[in-house]
């Protein structure tokens, strides 16, 4: 069995998009897209809230 490993940390951050976008001053979401060697995807929007919680929500795995 084969085991899935993540690209090495330069290329990593290369590869990472990310998108932010700021709703108030202490209230932020952000969109990153990580991709592993073997070309699976993984699309994550993080939430950051003026109470000081944050998310981070899974919205598609390839």
């Amino acid at each position: 069995m084969m085991k899935r490993k993540l690209i090495p940390f330069t290329l990593f951050l290369a590869a990472l998009s990310a998108s932010t976008t700021s709703i108030a001053a202490s209230q932020e979401i952000s969109k990153s897209i990580y991709t592993c060697n073997d070309n699976q995807v993984m699309e994550v929007i993080y939430v950051n809230t003026e109470a000081g919680n944050a998310y981070a929500i899974i919205s598609q795995v390839n």
